[in-house]
């Protein structure tokens, strides 16, 4: 299943303006692709962003609007609010500036290549329903670490770790140790140009082993593989991959025997078809590009039955103005919607089938109208909101939402009988000249 979004709209703006905070490496600058080597193969999260990009004066899309002397200043004045001293007292100075100093330290890791990626160690078996590990056990189990490739710049970073963690760090540390909750312990270490933040024993050690090529990275797993090429982009600015069978593998496993009934109810969800999620994103002739791939192996039941509905054509968009500024499109058949939720019902909770029956006879008695035979037969499959400037809206403040018609005189019937129940329902709510 593969969705793909393109335009810069207004949540994309405000992203950019934080300084990518959520659009990692927009607009792309130079990718260090040699940290696919990094991660483990069987890293259960991954994400690799690009440096951040200056731009280019009158180009179109976001390498145009970064450029813009305007934003320019802009992104200036957000900096200087990040660098302002706090207004507490001289007791609360360090608290109170804790925030800001963790924003400018994010922000100034983002606007250089890197990576983040998480893995877990098997959990050790456990004998008893009841016995369940503490979270300083999950703990020592985790490894994470992030690269970022500062080259000169890494100095700024180590001092923005000065002022979080109020350590002495070393200006060049060489795998040295931090203080960190329940024990696990933080190493950071400079290699050439990068600088390595982990999580876990040995955790730095096997990220430097991948970038040396001694220990294969997730570049070498076939999944990641197989997802990345569907959603790849010339100029790539992020890569996402989270592995959803390996983390549910991993927790229910720590659960114990407690995971062989966690296990039932998501084979009875279908929960269990997830296998894993990509994402990427990326700019196209200006335009920013995120597309999202999840592998459920075909399956389509249980939870992934919105993922059974027909593709998105470009003719179902068409009512949709040039100059929207928020765009939503979705496929789902509501017919289909309603008789997957009961077939999960009547699979997870047969109790609750009945429950269900009933309420949907109440709905269908309210309406005046049979779900099966009357709404939806006349819906289509494409649910689309927009707001545009030419229809009176401004940056999302005037959605519309529209629904596909597929029999227009059921849904003229089921459009008066809505309007029947909405007049009914102001005239006991409003005065009656409203």
């Amino acid at each position: 299943m593969t969705t793909t979004t393109i335009g810069l709209g207004w949540i994309e703006v405000l992203l950019v303006l934080l300084g990518g905070g959520g659009l990692l490496g927009m607009p792309p600058g130079q990718r260090d692709t040699s940290l696919l080597k990094a991660a483990p193969p069987q890293s259960l999260v991954f994400v690799e962003w690009a440096s951040r990009g200056a731009g280019k004066p009158g180009a179109p899309g976001v390498d145009g609007f970064v450029a813009d002397p305007e934003i320019k200043l802009l992104l200036s004045a957000i900096d200087v609010a990040l660098q302002q001293p706090s207004s507490a007292g001289e007791d609360d100075i360090d608290q109170s500036q804790q925030p800001r100093e963790a924003m400018r330290l994010a922000k100034l890791m983002t606007a250089y290549s890197g990576c983040f990626f998480l893995t877990a160690d098997a959990p050790v078996a456990r004998n008893g329903l009841l016995n369940v590990p503490t979270s300083a056990e999950i703990l020592s189990r985790m490894h994470a670490c992030v690269i970022v490739n500062a080259g000169k710049e890494i100095p700024f970073l180590i001092d923005g770790f000065k002022r979080v963690t109020h350590e002495e760090i070393p200006l060049k540390p060489q795998m040295y140790d931090l203080p960190a909750p329940n024990g696990a312990g933080v190493t950071i270490h400079q290699e050439g140009d990068r600088l390595l933040i982990g999580l876990g024993t040995d955790t730095v050690e096997r990220a430097l082993a991948g970038l040396r090529g001694e220990v294969p990275g997730i570049d070498s797993n076939p999944r990641f593989q197989a997802g990345w090429k569907r959603v790849a982009t010339d100029r790539t600015g992020c890569i996402g991959w989270l592995d959803v069978r390996g983390s549910t593998e991993v927790a229910i496993a720590s659960m114990g025997p407690a995971g062989l009934l966690a296990q039932t109810v998501l084979r009875g969800a279908g929960a269990d078809a997830l296998d894993f999620g990509v994402s990427g994103t990326g700019v196209v002739e200006g335009n920013v590009i995120q597309r999202t791939f999840l592998a459920t192996n075909g399956r389509t039941d249980g939870v992934l039955l919105l993922a059974g509905s027909p593709a998105l054509r470009m003719e179902q968009l068409s009512h949709i103005p040039a100059d929207s500024d928020v765009v939503l499109a979705a496929s789902f058949d509501p017919g289909q919607l309603v008789g997957g939720l009961r077939d999960l019902v009547a699979k997870t909770n047969p109790l609750s089938l009945r429950v269900f029956d009933e309420a949907t006879k109440e709905l269908e008695k309210e309406l005046g109208l049979s779900l099966g035979q009357d709404v939806f037969p006349a819906l289509g499959n494409a649910w689309t909101a927009f707001s545009s400037p030419s229809e009176g809206g401004l940056v999302g403040s005037s959605l519309i939402v529209a629904v596909e018609v597929r029999d227009q005189a059921k849904a003229q019937a089921v459009c008066e009988r809505l309007l029947q129940l909405l007049e009914q329902s102001l005239a006991t709510e409003v005065h009656p000249e409203f």
